[in-house]
This record gives structure tokens, C-alpha cells and sequence, in this order.
């Protein structure tokens, strides 16, 4: 409507409303303010100019009442602006008011001073005075304010600009600008106040959409968007919040985290649309067996979690433990396919062996590789000796990141023969601990926790170098063959740092074999692949270790460029006793050096099993029967014969 566009100085219905609401918001006080001056000044008119004719002003009388009347309505009757069902309406007709006394007022004034013409100066400054009044008092309202000085202020102005008397003449032609910039000065400040509103609506709107989408967001961030179910923030936020320790008299809050088992195949065979309809039906399915009293909760990837904030029973325990590995064996229907995968359980209860959430959790995935490596499907619940490893294995971390450490870390050596001469062709060294405070401490054990917490670099220089001090006293015909573990391979810059170890000790990399094991998870094939090459590139020897029992022998042989493959003891085991295995030894032995790898068989420990392998065509035996793991000076004497002697 143009004439609410006029009045607010703004096109926009929303600013519009906002910009009235705020004038109501001003006038409920101003108005009042207007009538009340309107009143004061019509009767000081009447008192100023005839006060034994006062009477005669009183057909006037009927806007006072109404404007008495106006506001006993506004203070009193009137509801709070924002109740106001029409807001535009109410602003009209407070213009109309206005303009209707305005138009009294005036008309009231000239007519007086036509009655009074010797009074005109003073009648002209009540009524100019009475128009300034009523200008501030709407001044809330700008366009309303210019009301009663353009229709009082002016005309008077006009009558005195056209008197006879010079002063009045002076007066009248002051005036003009004067309330022309009093216009102006109105007119100015309604723009700013309708500018400034409209600001407001403006950052009010953004802080609405800014909400909305923060909104938006935090429900994505609580629902996880492929299955529907609660997101790891979302756990955290709830486990924080919600979990409830074990006490004497109560139990504490259970959580399970779960894996699925062999979900990697099948989404790397059937793509991952497939594997996508693996996770949804997972989901569901634990949604539906446990969402009633649990929150279930996808962690990422193809784990998830099931939450119980009042506890269960050891009973209800295992049942759930056996329940949520259950449901993942059911075949999976997609696109006329059975799916079918399996899954891995870890529980714990809070409180028992745990005094903080973050322990709580780790107990819970502490219980899921106690599952894992029992078999797939099975699950497992936190206990006292899972909580006894753990504890070790603290300690374990605790002294690994000790540089006191380092002077316990020592090594054994194995001696590796070529079965066509007898000879010691390399030596492996096996890395010991024997700690003060932990005692014998396996080489797995520490070597998988120093990779986990980062020590696995230093550890490793470390060894490197003390090796290579016991290697400058053997024969040069005899290599150094030292592990590497597979995330230092997969590594970028791990060859350079090798490589940078050996011109240090001045030892050459001609003598030096570099053993990655198969069972271990290279992180990256192609950075693994650019490190084993430059290695390689050096003079540098490079084997794979325990080969064929992990999942990607075939793999590593094909991506990978071996010198050597050691074959795990496994496969030599049974061989005297079992066709089988005696056949299955031969066709790796057949692959590896199709691949061209010469091979090491490990775990030798009988004459007949020597003898079939070097029937076989192995290059080289490894074992208690030829030599155990001995320590630096030892093996000194032992290379000074440097020959098989017996078994050969």
C-alpha cells in the first residue's frame, strides 16, 4: 500500500510492520503528550486573548473531549504494541487524529486572529508553539509530526509574513525556514529510524537462518546419514552426559562396540552400494532388537555401538554380546544377492575396572580385540585379565617413552644357511627386552606398542645401529637381515633414513637385507612400493617375512618386488607326515621363484624336514636345527666356522 510505504519510508511488508509497531511503541507515551498540549494551549489561547469570551472557543470543545478521551485509551485500554491485531490500522488513525486537530487547530487560530487581529503576534505564537509540541511528541512518528507544523505552522507564518506590522513581518518570514528545517530535521530522523529497523529485521532474519541451519546441522551431526541411527558425537555427547558408574548398590551403564567381519570383501567385490546396503541393514537390525532400550549408534566406518544407560546383568550380557553377532551372520538380500558378513563383539560394564569415560570406552574396544582375535563372530566381555593386560601394557607405553629405556632394548641373532654350499649367507636379528620393572617382555608386545605410541622410529635406529656394531666383526660374505615394521615401510622417507643410518656407520648397503613381514598391513602400497625401490635402488636387499599365512601373499608378490621370501614355519611343520602340505610347500616355493625371489624355509627343526626342502629347490633353511638365536658374542664363534656340519 503506497500510503504505508509513505509513512514508513520502506517497501518491504515485513520492515513495514516493524517500523509501525516501533511508532505505536513511542506514541503510547507521546500521544498523550500531544493531546495534553493540544488542550493546555487551547484554553491558554482562550484565557491569553478574551478571557470573559473563553466560551465563544468551545465549539472546539469536542476535540478536547476526544482527545481526552484518545488518551485515557491509549495509557490505559490500549494492549502491548505486539498484541495489536492491526498494527497498520492503529497508525492510521493516528495520522487521521492528527491531521484532524491539526486542521481544528488551525482553523481555530485564523479564525481568532481575524476576531483578534491586534493579538495576532501572540496568537500566532501559541498556536506555532502548540505545532512545535505536538511535532516532538509525534516525533516517534516523523511523518506524522510534520503534520501540524506544515498545516498550523506554515499558515500562521503566512498571516504574520502579510501583517501590516514589521515585526510581525519579521517574525512570519523567520519562521518559515525555520520550520522547514524542523521538516527536514523530521523527515532525515524517520529515514534514519526506518533504516535502522530495517538493519535490525535484516541481522534478526540472518540470526534466524543461522539458527535454522545450526539446527540443520546439529541433527546431522546427531544422526548418522547412511543408517539413521545416533553419530559417534552423538554417543559421546550422551556417554558424557548419561553414563552411570557401578556402585555397591547399583550396576553401572554397559556399552558394546561391534565390527563387522569380512565386510571389506564384500564391498570391494559388489562395490560399495553393496556394502552400503550392509551397513542400513545392520543397523536396523540392531535398532530394532535393542533400540527400545538402548542407544544405538553408528562409530564410523562398518563399527557401531549399542549404549545402555541403566545397566545389564552379566546374563543379559552375554546374551546381548551373542544377540548382536547373530544378527550380522543373516544373509543380507541385495539385488537378488546374499549378502552375507559376520561381526566382532567388545563389552564393558562402567565402574568396574574404569573411573572415567574415556577408560570406559577403551575397555570396550580393549574387550573387541580380546573378540577379534579369538575368531570371527565371537564376542567377548571385559574382565580381570583382560584389565590385568591392559594394565601391563600402560606400563609397557610408560617405559617405552622412557629414553632410560633404550639401554635394556638388545639383540639375538639367527643365523640363515645356503643349502647349496652350507654356508652362513646372512644372519637375522631378533630385538629382546629385558626390563628392570616389567621383566622378559616379548618382541611383539613391544614392538606393536612402540608403533602405537610412536617410539617405533627411534626404537628402530636404534636397534639398526647396535646391529650393525656386532655386524662389523663378521665375515663380509655374511648379510645383516633386520625387521622393519610395515607402518615404517609404508612411511615416506623411511628408506632416506635408513639409508642415511648405514653411510653414518659407514656400513655397506650391499650387506644389508630388510625384512617386512606379510602378516603386517601396509598402510600405503604406493608409498611402500617407492621405499622398498629405493632400498632396493641402494643395493639393499628387501624380504618379505612369514609369508603365507597373511591375507595378502599373493598380493605383495604381485605388487611388490621381493628379493627374497622367507616361508613361515607353518609350512613346513607337517611336511615329512602329509602329502598335502608337502604339495602346498612346493607350489609356493614354484611361485616365488616364478616371481623371481629366492626363499628362505623358517622353522626348520628335523633332518627330514631339511632334506625335503632342499629337495624342493628352497635356497636357503632357517631353524633350531641349524643354529638357535644367540647373543653378539657367541655368534662370533659360531660364524668362525661358518658351515652346516652335521645336517648337511
Amino acid at each position: 500500500m503506497w500510503l504505508m510505504r509513505f509513512l514508513t519510508f520502506t517497501g518491504s511488508h515485513a520492515a513495514q510492520r516493524a517500523v509501525i509497531l516501533q511508532t505505536l511503541k513511542g506514541l503510547r507515551l507521546g500521544v498523550p503528550l500531544l493531546y495534553a498540549s493540544v488542550l493546555i494551549n487551547i484554553v491558554g489561547l482562550g484565557l491569553a486573548v478574551a478571557p470573559d469570551a473563553i466560551t465563544a472557543l468551545w465549539p472546539m470543545g469536542w476535540l478536547c473531549s476526544a482527545a481526552a478521551l484518545r488518551t485515557i485509551y491509549l495509557l490505559w485500554v490500549q494492549e502491548p504494541q505486539q498484541d495489536v491485531p492491526h498494527p497498520e490500522r492503529e497508525l492510521l488513525l493516528v495520522t487521521a487524529f492528527t491531521l484532524c486537530a491539526s486542521i481544528g487547530l488551525s482553523v481555530l487560530a485564523l479564525s481568532t486572529i481575524e476576531q483578534y487581529p491586534e493579538h495576532l503576534s501572540l496568537i500566532a505564537f501559541l498556536a506555532t508553539l502548540t505545532a512545535l509540541g505536538a511535532a516532538y511528541a509525534l516525533s516517534a512518528f516523523p511523518h506524522g509530526a510534520l503534520i501540524p507544523i506544515a498545516i498550523i505552522g506554515f499558515p500562521l507564518a503566512g498571516c504574520l509574513a502579510l501583517s501590516a506590522d514589521n515585526l510581525s513581518k519579521v517574525m512570519g518570514i523567520s519562521m518559515v525556514p525555520c520550520l522547514g528545517l524542523i521538516m527536514r530535521s523530521m523527515h532525515a530522523h524517520g529515514r534514519a529510524v526506518s533504516g535502522m529497523i530495517s538493519s535490525q529485521i535484516d541481522l534478526a532474519t540472518e540470526r534466524d537462518r543461522a539458527k535454522a541451519a545450526e539446527a540443520v546441522a546439529q541433527k546431522r551431526a546427531d544422526n548418522d546419514p547412511l543408517t539413521g541411527l545416533a553419530s559417534r558425537g552423538r554417543l559421546l555427547r550422551v556417554l558424557d552426559t548419561e553414563t552411570e558408574f557401578r556402585t555397591l548398590v547399583g550396576p553401572g551403564s554397559v556399552l558394546a562396540i561391534c565390527d563387522l567381519d569380512n565386510f571389506k570383501p564384500a564391498n570391494d567385490v559388489f562395490g560399495h552400494a553393496a556394502g552400503d546396503a550392509i551397513l542400513q541393514a545392520f543397523g536396523q537390525r540392531l535398532l530394532y532388537a535393542f533400540g527400545d532400550s538402548a542407544l544405538v549408534a553408528r562409530m564410523g566406518g562398518d563399527e557401531f555401538a549399542i549404549f545402555w544407560r541403566g545397566g545389564l546383568s552379566k546374563e543379559a550380557m552375554t546374551r546381548a554380546g551373542r544377540e548382536i553377532c547373530d544378527l550380522a551372520c543373516e544373509p543380507i538380500l541385495w539385488e537378488n544377492k546374499k549378502l552375507i558378513v559376520g561381526a566382532s563383539c567388545g563389552l564393558s560394564e562402567a565402574g568396574v575396572y574404569s573411573h572415567s569415560i574415556a577408560e570406559f570406552m577403551r575397555e570396550a574396544d580393549s574387550a573387541l580385540y580380546r573378540a577379534k582375535a579369538k575368531g570371527k563372530g565371537q564376542f567377548y566381555a571385559y574382565d580381570e585379565l583382560t584389565f590385568a593386560e591392559d594394565l601391563r601394557r600402560h606400563e609397557l607405553e610408560r617405559l617405552l617413552s622412557r629414553q632410560e629405556t633404550f639401554s635394556e632394548l638388545s639383540l639375538q641373532y639367527q643365523p640363515i644357511f645356503s643349502l647349496s654350499d652350507g654356508s652362513v649367507a646372512f644372519v637375522e636379528a631378533f630385538a629382546r627386552w629385558q626390563s628392570s620393572v616389567a621383566g622378559n617382555v616379548a618382541a611383539h608386545d613391544f614392538v606393536r606398542i612402540a608403533e602405537q605410541i610412536g617410539m617405533s622410529e627411534a626404537i628402530t635406529d636404534h636397534l639398526l645401529a647396535q646391529a650393525i656394531a656386532s655386524a662389523r666383526h663378521w665375515p663380509l660374505s655374511v648379510r645383516l637381515s633386520f625387521n622393519l615394521g610395515a607402518s615404517l615401510v609404508s612411511r615416506r622417507g623411511t628408506a632416506e633414513r635408513m639409508l642415511s643410518l648405514l653411510e653414518r656407520q659407514e656400513f655397506a648397503p650391499a650387506r644389508m637385507i630388510f625384512e617386512i613381514s606379510e602378516t603386517a598391513v601396509l598402510a600405503d602400497f604406493d608409498i611402500a612400493r617407492q621405499e622398498i625401490e629405493a632400498l632396493r635402488k641402494a643395493g639393499c636387499l628387501v624380504a618379505v617375512d612369514d609369508f603365507g599365512i597373511g591375507k595378502a601373499s599373493i598380493t605383495y608378490l604381485r605388487d611388490l618386488t621381493f628379493d627374497i621370501v622367507k616361508l613361515d614355519g607353518s609350512l613346513t611343520r607337517n611336511i615329512q607326515d602329509c602329502v598335502r602340505a608337502r604339495q602346498i610347500l612346493l607350489g609356493l616355493l614354484n611361485l616365488c621363484q616364478a616371481a623371481g625371489a629366492a626363499c628362505v624355509a623358517e622353522h626348520v627343526e628335523s633332518k627330514g624336514q631339511l632334506d625335503l626342502i632342499r629337495a624342493m629347490g628352497s635356497e636357503y633353511a632357517q631353524g633350531y636345527l641349524l643354529g638357535a638365536p644367540l647373543n653378539a658374542a657367541p655368534l662370533r664363534e659360531f660364524l668362525a666356522n661358518g658351515r652346516l656340519q652335521n645336517t648337511v
